[in-house]
């Protein structure tokens, strides 16, 4: 472990769309990932292809 670091494992309903995790999840979705970029970005992308999470 690196300097004070902790190790902290949270449920599903923990989980909000700003965790890691879930983002990583909610972006595996192209069609969901598109609307959250849409919705970022403020302007249409179109159509997405080969999304990949970190």
């Amino acid at each position: 472990m690196i300097g004070n670091a902790t190790s902290y494992t949270k449920s599903y309903d923990e989980l909000e769309y700003r965790d890691d995790f879930m983002f990583g999840k909610v972006m595996e979705d192209t069609e969901l990932c598109r609307e959250v970029l849409e919705c970022l970005l403020e302007e249409p992308i179109g159509e997405l292809s080969n999304v990949e999470t970190q």
